[in-house]
């Protein structure tokens, strides 16, 4: 009787640990690679994700590639999480329009000595926004992913001045964004390549010779049970 009771004890404990919240860790890299180098990845026989990493960190130990940006959250099941790391940059947008003085009719004012009536914010920094979902298959992972990164990327001179200090000039700042919008079926524990992203250059048009390698992994973390 004594080893019938501890039998289902212990199938109860099993059967526990199955029910118990299933966790997991999502981590991303931003990698920058030679153009030239990415056609040669896509170009070749090899798909695997796994290996694609591999590949390109062999080659940020040369110096060819640089790791830019590394995100990484936890959290269960069919559940949304978010990590971010954010600068808010206030910027104006709008000066106060031209006015009247009667009785002399309409004069435009000096722009120099408008204010300032319209402003925005930028999050500037890296936001990071998954959503994974594991079944019956511990090593398979639905993973809904989406990364922001934003940087600023220049001043634009609105209008160029100079006082009795020097420039006064002003100017307007231009932001660039990479990001992804996608939902992948992952292996967990291996690295996939989810995205590449064309970065921009001064003046602003497309990087020819630069590539970002969006990578991503989930990994399951097993739940702690009580003693």
């Amino acid at each position: 009787m004594k080893t019938i009771l501890i039998a289902f004890l212990l199938c109860g404990i099993c059967f526990g640990d199955q029910d118990a919240p299933k966790h997991a860790r999502v981590s991303i890299q931003y990698i920058e690679v030679p153009h030239a180098f990415l056609m040669e990845l896509l170009g070749g026989e090899e798909t695997s994700g796994s290996a694609v990493h591999a590949k390109t960190m062999a080659l940020s130990k040369t110096g060819e590639a640089k790791i830019l940006e590394t995100s990484m959250v936890v959290c269960r099941s069919g559940q949304r999480a978010l990590a971010e790391a954010i600068l808010e940059e206030i910027y104006p947008t709008e000066y106060e329009p031209p006015g009247f003085e009667p009785p002399n009719g309409f004069r435009w004012i000096d722009p120099l000595t408008r204010s300032y009536t319209a402003f925005e914010t930028k999050n500037t920094g890296m936001i990071l926004e998954i959503q994974p979902t594991m079944g019956q298959n511990p090593k398979i992972i639905e993973l809904r992913l989406l990364p922001e990164f934003i940087q600023r990327l220049r001043l634009d001179t609105w209008l160029e001045h100079k006082d009795e200090w020097g420039d006064a000039s002003l100017r307007i700042p231009v932001f660039e964004k990479w990001s992804a919008n996608t939902a992948l079926t992952l292996q967990a524990g291996k690295f996939e390549l989810a995205s590449v992203i064309t970065p921009t250059e001064q003046p602003p048009a497309p990087a020819p010779s630069r590539r970002i390698l969006l990578f991503v992994r989930a990994d399951v973390i097993e739940t702690p049970v009580s003693p």
